[in-house]
Formats: C-alpha cells, sequence, structure tokens
C-alpha cells in the first residue's frame, strides 16, 4: 500500500473561531491514553469538503497539534491502550465497475478506514484500508468500535438500516501494524428491526431485535468475534416473547 502524503501543523495558540461557519466539528473522540487525557476533534470544511484532525492533550486539554486530511470522514476514534488516531468514512455507490468481474451490478457501500500513528508524538500517516459492502441498506450506522491490544486488531460494529426499518449486523476489522483486514456481514439471516446493543466486550457481540413490528417476537443474537482478522460467526439466536417470560 503506497503511502499518502498529509500536512502535520502546529495549532498552539491558533484555536480561533470563525464566524462565517465554514468549518463544522462533525466527531469526538477521548480517551486516558497512557493515562494522559487526549480529545480528538474531526472538522469538516464546507467548502473544500477535506477534513482536519485536531487534538487536545492534558489536563487543561491545550490544542496540541491540527493534520489537515484530504476527503470527508464521517467518524473519529482514538483508544487508551493506543497511539493511532482512526477516521471512518462511508459511501453509497451504484457505480457496478467498483465490483469484480462476473458480480450482478447492485447497490454497494465503501468504507474507508485510515490510521495515523503518533498520537502522542507527531502524527504520521500510516494506512488507508477499504471495505465494499454489497448491500441496498439506506443507511449504515456506527454502534462501537475497540482497539483489541492482545492481536493488536481494531474492530467496528455497525448495522445496515433498510428502507423497511430491518437491519443486519456488520462488523469489520483491521489490524494495527499491516494491511490485513476482514468483514463479516450477516445478510443471509433474516433481517429484523430495531437493533440494540445490549452486551459487547472485545470477544463477544450481544444484540436485541425486534423480530417484527406487529409482533412481541424479540430475538437476541450472540456473535463470537474471532481473534485478529479471522472469522467472526453468529454462535446463537435466541427467540422470546416479550409478554412472557423465557427464552424459545
Amino acid at each position: 500500500m503506497g503511502k499518502k502524503s498529509y500536512t502535520l501543523t502546529s495549532a498552539r495558540g491558533s484555536n480561533k473561531r470563525s464566524g462565517n461557519d465554514i468549518e463544522k466539528c462533525v466527531a469526538s473522540s477521548c480517551a486516558f491514553v497512557d493515562n494522559i487525557p487526549v480529545v480528538v476533534l474531526l472538522i469538516k470544511n464546507r467548502i473544500s469538503f477535506n477534513s482536519k484532525i485536531m487534538v487536545y492533550r492534558g489536563e487543561k486539554l491545550e490544542l496540541a497539534s491540527s493534520m489537515a486530511v484530504d476527503g470527508e470522514y464521517d467518524y473519529c476514534f482514538i483508544y487508551e491502550n493506543c497511539q493511532s488516531v482512526i477516521l471512518l468514512h462511508k459511501q453509497r455507490c451504484h457505480d457496478d465497475r467498483c465490483l469484480q468481474d462476473g458480480e450482478n451490478a447492485i447497490e454497494h457501500w465503501h468504507l474507508i478506514v485510515i490510521q495515523f500513528t503518533g498520537l502522542q508524538d507527531n502524527l504520521k500517516y500510516h494506512q488507508k484500508l477499504e471495505y465494499i459492502v454489497k448491500t441496498n441498506a439506506k443507511q449504515l450506522v456506527h454502534l462501537k468500535s475497540f482497539f483489541r491490544q492482545s492481536d493488536q486488531t481494531f474492530v467496528f460494529l455497525m448495522i445496515a438500516m433498510y428502507d423497511d426499518w430491518t437491519d443486519h449486523i456488520l462488523i469489520i476489522k483491521a489490524n494495527n501494524h499491516d494491511d490485513k483486514k476482514a468483514i463479516y456481514f450477516d445478510n443471509e439471516c433474516p433481517a429484523y428491526c430495531h437493533t440494540q446493543l445490549i452486551y459487547a466486550d472485545h470477544y463477544n457481540l450481544v444484540t436485541l431485535q425486534v423480530v417484527d413490528d406487529e409482533s412481541d417476537e424479540r430475538a437476541v443474537k450472540w456473535y463470537k468475534v474471532g481473534e485478529g482478522t479471522g472469522e467472526t460467526e453468529l454462535i446463537q439466536t435466541y427467540h422470546y416473547s416479550s409478554l412472557y417470560d423465557g427464552i424459545a
């Protein structure tokens, strides 16, 4: 994967607000990184449609640095046990040239994950990964992200939402050191409604869904998030009625 150049500029003493509302904060993330409070803001320029990362650090959360980034991004993430800033962008696409030869021309989504290292020093571009999700979902919504230090894996939990308000779970993973990546999409399972994340740790994910808006049936799904960029799988689906106790 080729390296791409980015501009890193010091932002000390330049925390000025403009009255023309050209820039807008679209996302933020905070963590105690090595026991130091850190806040990262993701800023979008309304004219150029490029982005900027702003890093605040220390007890007074002083503005430490900023970095200009080409293109638009939707989310930013930092983690207490990692020295990276992660940006995530999602874009719906109808261009079948993005797909491999022989695949049916269908709607799909592009997910772009970009990683910068050196959070506590000077941010440096590390890698950019792209995922293609073949779905006609009207929206992809982020639920949770974490960094699994044991195998140096970033995990992003999302849902694909459809026009009929049903959902599917989407899990993408990326390695901290190289371009290894993985994607899990449970679109072979029935699509249910109103997905809620009721439990998540570094290896397990549990969701609660409404089977049908006109019924009292609910579904609890347990997913196992595999090691590294290995396989993620749906372990079990439990069905029960919201009117009665017990799981079928």
